[in-house]
């Protein structure tokens, strides 16, 4: 496991039970990526791999909309697995750990993924086993997250993520798959304070990125300069930038 998975599994095990309650856009991002998927590819794939399921957004909606033999999730967080079979289907089968420290990956039709590929390092080496693991014509349907993420915060602190750009994602996809759709948004969200900026990353469990050990001096200078650099009419701030990606397996 790298160094950031070891920093993002128990932070989103902490966030299991409040994480759909706050995870307003990846619940918008799941729903566009399963239109795109409908309208483009249709609804048929015998089996398919999901990376990432999380407490369920996006697995729901597959179960819900497309028609499928054998659907395989996976997750750094144990949990999530029990999570899925007991709220969405005991058929599906579970794989926990890094995705990209799996040994071996599944021959699928369809791999998705919903705001998890920004995670994988090395980005490129995962989605090169992707590529083999899918069968000439099927698909990949994910979406992630662009540099302008959380771009608010990034004005006061150097986060240790870096989101890698559409550009990156071009060059990476091109050799192996046809790009059918791509997408690139802005999705802001406001907050009543600056605390609940930092509320709202525990819940989401991104708070192992986002929450330095400062002291309770330099957190109060913090979230009061935060406040006062970013406020719009509407509230404090947080903006997300998703992208989407749908490309079909080059034959």
């Amino acid at each position: 496991m790298n160094r950031l998975n070891s920093r993002v599994g128990p932070s989103f095990a902490r966030a299991v039970g409040t994480y759909d309650r706050h995870a307003q856009v990846q619940g918008r991002m799941a729903e566009r990526l399963m239109q795109a998927l409908l309208s483009t590819a249709g609804t048929s794939f015998p089996r398919v791999f999901e990376i990432g399921c999380g407490t369920g957004l996006l697995t729901r909606q597959a179960f819900t909309r497309l028609t499928m033999e054998h659907y395989i999730a996976n997750d750094l967080v144990p949990a999530c697995g029990e999570r899925v079979q007991r709220n969405i289907s005991p058929t599906i089968e579970f794989i926990p750990g890094a995705v990209e420290c799996l040994p071996q990956l599944p021959e699928v039709d369809l791999v998705l993924s919903n705001a998890t590929l920004h995670w994988i390092r090395p980005l490129a080496e995962l989605l090169q086993r992707l590529a083999d693991a899918v069968k000439p014509g099927g698909w990949l349907a994910i979406t992630t997250f662009g540099p302008d993420n959380f771009k608010e915060l990034n004005l006061l602190l150097e986060l240790p993520l870096a989101y890698p750009t559409h550009e990156a994602w071009q060059v990476w996809l091109k050799p192996n798959w046809e790009i059918v759709q791509a997408e690139v948004w802005r999705d802001t969200l406001y907050f009543f304070t600056p605390l609940d900026v930092f509320r709202h990353f525990r819940a989401t469990g991104v708070n192992s990125l986002t929450a330095p050990r400062l002291s309770k001096t330099q957190w109060q200078k913090l979230l009061e300069q935060y406040g006062r650099e970013t406020v719009e009419a509407q509230g404090i701030p947080l903006t997300y930038h998703p992208m989407l990606w749908l490309a079909r397996r080059i034959a």
